[in-house]
């Protein structure tokens, strides 16, 4: 039952937005439907990022390619923009090659990662200060005294 909680709260919610919807008929189930399964993608690419790139390990994958995936990702629109060139199968052949790039790098999961690590320094200064200001009361094993330093 575990398993399906988060299932059961994304119905819920939908039902609750249904239910408070003004305008029930106008809501496209397609467009919500696109966008759930994008999140899932999106979750998938994000929390199994290591066992796609682990499967796509026949692919050569550098190092610097990720450079090479972020510039491929802005390569269409620099071409439009300036050169006035503008090629639909140049787009999805771009397209294809950034997201192999994305997978096969794990570049998602990695960028991720970073941003973790940068706020998990964030929150060791968050730490220090609180010490600093308050001293033995900000010990997490301590006294009870920090929960009325702030009131």
């Amino acid at each position: 039952m575990a398993r399906f909680t988060g299932l059961l709260g994304i119905v819920l919610f939908l039902f609750i937005a249904w239910a408070l919807s003004s305008s029930r008929k106008s809501i496209s189930w397609r467009i919500v439907g696109w966008g759930l399964a994008l999140q899932w993608i999106f979750a998938v690419i994000v929390l199994r990022g290591q066992w796609i790139a682990d499967h796509l390990a026949f692919l050569p994958f550098p190092n610097g390619t990720g450079w090479a995936v972020l510039v491929l990702m802005f390569l269409p629109l620099l071409l439009r923009r300036f050169a006035r060139f503008e090629d639909k199968r140049l787009n999805w052949t771009v397209f294809a090659l950034v997201v192999l790039g994305l997978l096969r790098g794990n570049l998602v999961g990695a960028s991720f990662d970073r941003m973790r690590v940068v706020v998990e320094h964030l929150m060791a200064f968050a730490k220090a200060g609180a010490t600093f200001v308050f001293g033995g009361l900000a010990d997490p094993g301590g006294s009870i005294g920090l929960v009325f330093a702030f009131v």
